[in-house]
C-alpha cells in the first residue's frame, strides 16, 4: 500500500474513532496564546453555559485560566457541589493540560443530546484549570518523557516545584504565606475562596491514581504510607479512577506496580508541601492526584488515544462529587443561615464548615453515620442514623438553637459630683 493510501486510511480511522465525541482538529498541544483563544472561543460559542476566569498570574504574567461550566447565570443553586480538575502544575508534565481542554469541549458540545454528560452539568458547578504553571510549560519538550531537571520545564521561572511549595500541616498566618510563588498563592487563595468538594490534578510519568497524604514523618518507616481520617473515602476515589480507565488498574505500569492501580502518596515517595495535602488540611476538598502517562510529554500523535484511556474515568470521578450527605445548616426561629459551622462525622477525625449560606457537603462511603454540628453562640446537635445510599447524596437540613445570651449590660458610671 503506497505511503499516500496508508495515510488517508489513518486520518479516517481517527476521524471514525473520534465522531461521537467531538470533531478533534489535527491532534496537537495548544501554546498558552492559542489556549487562551480555545478557552474563551468555548466561552463565547456556550455562552448560557461557560465562563472564563483567571486566578492570577505567573511569575513571567501569564494569566493562570480557569473554565466555568455551570447551568447557574447568576447565582449557585443552594447544594450544588463544586468539582474541581487542574492540570499541569509540572510545567512538563503536559498530557493532562490538553485533555482537559478535549473534556471542556465534549461536554459542553454534547450538553443537551448526551444524558450523562447532561447530569454532571445541571448538577455540578464545573471548574477546569488546564495548566497552573504556564511559564513551566513554555520551557518544555514535546516527545520528553523523563524530564526533571531546572531545563526541563518543570519548576516555575524561578525554578520552583510549585508542587513542594504548599503549606504543610500546623502552618500559621505568617507560615501559611512566607516564601510562596505568586502561582502557589494564586491557587491557594482560589482553593479557600471556593467551596470546592473534590478535585483532582492530573500529572504525567506514572499511570496510577495516588492520594494522601503524600507527606511522611522523616521518623516513619521508609515507605510506609501516611493515612487520613478519609482513608477509606479516598481509597474509593482513587480506586473509581484507575477501574473506569482503560488500563491504570492493571500493573505493572511503566515498571512499577501499584495494587489496583492506586497508592497512598507517602508509601510511593514522600513529599512535603503538595497540592492535595494542602486542599485536605486547610479546605473542605478531597484532592487526589492522577499519574495518567509514563511519558511525561508524549507525541501529539498519542492525543487521541490518550483521551479515550481517560474519558470514561474522567466523568466517573467527577461523578463521586454527589456521594455522601449535603445539606443547610440554620438557626432556630428564623431560618437564617449559619457560616462557618462545624460538621463533624463520628468516628472520623476530620471536620468540615458550612458556606456562607450555610451549606455543607461531606463525602462518606455507603452506611449510617452521626454527624455531629456546632457554632459559637448556638447549641449543638448530633443528628443520629443518616443513612447514606449509593448513587446520590443524602440531604440533611440541621437546626440550632441560639445559646441563651448570658452579657450583662455594661455597668454605667456613676456621675462624678461637680461640687
Amino acid at each position: 500500500m503506497c505511503p499516500l493510501v496508508i495515510a488517508l486510511v489513518t486520518l479516517v480511522l481517527v476521524s471514525a474513532a473520534t465522531a461521537n465525541d467531538e470533531a478533534f482538529p489535527v491532534p496537537r498541544y495548544l501554546d498558552y496564546n492559542a489556549t487562551t483563544d480555545f478557552l474563551h472561543s468555548l466561552a463565547s460559542k456556550h455562552r448560557s453555559l461557560a465562563s472564563v476566569y483567571s486566578i492570577g498570574k505567573s511569575v513571567d504574567g501569564r494569566h493562570i485560566w480557569v473554565l466555568k461550566i455551570t447551568t447557574d447565570a447568576h447565582v449557585r443553586g443552594i447544594g450544588k457541589p463544586l468539582f474541581s480538575y487542574t492540570a499541569n502544575i509540572h510545567g512538563n508534565e503536559a498530557l493532562g493540560r490538553q485533555l482537559l481542554l478535549y473534556l471542556a469541549e465534549y461536554m459542553l458540545d454534547n450538553y443537551g443530546s448526551d444524558s450523562r454528560i447532561t447530569r454532571l452539568i445541571n448538577n455540578t458547578e464545573l471548574h477546569f484549570c488546564p495548566s497552573l504553571n504556564p511559564d513551566g510549560f513554555a520551557n518544555a519538550s514535546e516527545g520528553d518523557c523523563e524530564g526533571a531537571n531546572r531545563d526541563s520545564g518543570r519548576f516555575n521561572s524561578h525554578v520552583v516545584d510549585l508542587n513542594n511549595n504548599f503549606p504543610g500541616s500546623g502552618a500559621d498566618l505568617t507560615t501559611m504565606t512566607a516564601g510562596r510563588e505568586p502561582e502557589t498563592l494564586a491557587i491557594m487563595t482560589w482553593l479557600v475562596s471556593n467551596p470546592f468538594v473534590l478535585s483532582a490534578s492530573l500529572h504525567s510519568g506514572l499511570v496510577v491514581a495516588l492520594y494522601p497524604y503524600d507527606y511522611r514523618s522523616p521518623d516513619a518507616p521508609k515507605d510506609s504510607p501516611n493515612l487520613t481520617p478519609d482513608d477509606e473515602v479516598f481509597r474509593h476515589l482513587a480506586s473509581t479512577y484507575a477501574r473506569t480507565h482503560s488500563d491504570m488498574f492493571r500493573s505493572p505500569q511503566c515498571q512499577e506496580y501499584f495494587d489496583g492501580g492506586i497508592t497512598n502518596g507517602a508509601e510511593w515517595l514522600s513529599s512535603s508541601g503538595s497540592m492535595q495535602d494542602f486542599s485536605y488540611l486547610y479546605t473542605n476538598c478531597f484532592e487526589i492526584t492522577l499519574e495518567i502517562s509514563c511519558c511525561k510529554y508524549p507525541r501529539a500523535n498519542t492525543l487521541v488515544h490518550e483521551w479515550e484511556k481517560n474519558k470514561n474515568a474522567l466523568l466517573s470521578y467527577m461523578e463521586q462529587v454527589h456521594m455522601g450527605v449535603k445539606g443547610v445548616v440554620k438557626e432556630f426561629g428564623t431560618g437564617k443561615a449559619i457560616p462557618k459551622a462545624m460538621v463533624t462525622v463520628q468516628g472520623i477525625q476530620h471536620n468540615i464548615t458550612t458556606t456562607d449560606r450555610g451549606e455543607f457537603w461531606r463525602l462518606l462511603l455507603p452506611g449510617n453515620y452521626a454527624l455531629h454540628v456546632s457554632s459559637p453562640g448556638y447549641e449543638s446537635t448530633v443528628r443520629r442514623n443518616v443513612t447514606v445510599m449509593t448513587g446520590a447524596a443524602t440531604w440533611v437540613d440541621v437546626i440550632l438553637t441560639p445559646l441563651p445570651s448570658t452579657t450583662k449590660p455594661p455597668k454605667q458610671n456613676a456621675p462624678i459630683d461637680s461640687d
